[in-house]
């Protein structure tokens, strides 16, 4: 990954507020796993 488009992805990260909901996904072969994360209930 470039300069240019790692600094596009945390300007990017850094816009994430208290009224977004953050999920993430690993898609593996035979087990997947989700987490939402609502950093407004912290």
């Amino acid at each position: 990954m470039n300069f240019k488009m790692q600094n596009i992805q945390n300007q990017l990260i850094e816009r994430i507020t208290d009224q977004h909901l953050v999920v993430g996904v690993d898609i593996a072969q035979h087990v997947h796993v989700a987490r939402a994360v609502n950093f407004g209930a912290l």
